[in-house]
């Protein structure tokens, strides 16, 4: 919620993360479906209003007691100013770096040690060409920085893939004509 310096509410909203809202029975933990309004990995908020220097952001995480049990936590919370890079582009990929040690010794027998995975988004984003340098600029000021890159800022967005917090690998730029300019960034995942 936003408040003002004398604690008057700006802005409230309640974001209900129970996946299974309906949840009574072992049979509707097991059997019913998860509530499609809940991104079971991230809960995306970009909606969120601007406000004046005097008032402040307050987040409070509340859990129900059920049957005696009560947990609440939020993994990790980004806030910050968005800087808009381009709109992405239809045919953005996204995958999975295994990063296991695979060795073979003499004898040929090989041994895994299993270590994290990192998930990596190559995006192609297209701005209008008058911004070509005001947007280089932008994203020199993030480089060997971790970022959130929100490649669909919807609130109903169906590509919670294009949600990563990590850092920016590489940036090209192609200036097609006088009108837009297009390019491709590379993000790889730090968690």
């Amino acid at each position: 919620m936003f408040l003002t310096a004398d604690d008057s509410l700006l802005w409230d909203f309640t974001l209900n993360t129970n996946p299974r809202p309906n949840t009574v029975t072992w049979y509707n933990y097991y059997f019913d479906s998860f509530n499609e309004e809940v991104q079971t990995l991230n809960s995306l908020m970009v909606f969120i209003p601007t406000y004046t220097v005097d008032s402040y952001f307050k987040v409070t995480v509340t859990a129900k007691d059920l049957d005696g049990y009560i947990s609440a936590e939020c993994a990790y919370m980004i806030a910050g100013k968005g800087d808009f890079v381009g709109d992405t582009l239809f045919s953005a990929q996204t995958g999975i770096n295994d990063n296991s040690l695979i060795e073979e010794d003499d004898w040929g027998i090989i041994t895994v040690t299993k270590r994290t995975v990192s998930r990596y988004i190559d995006a192609d984003v297209v701005y209008p060409a008058e911004q070509t340098k005001t947007i280089e600029r932008r994203v020199l000021s993030h480089v060997g920085n971790v970022v959130l890159f929100i490649g669909d800022e919807s609130e109903d967005t169906k590509y919670e893939n294009l949600l990563l917090l990590g850092y920016l690998e590489d940036f090209n730029v192609t200036i097609p004509n006088c009108i837009i300019t297009k390019a491709s960034l590379s993000i790889k995942e730090i968690i």
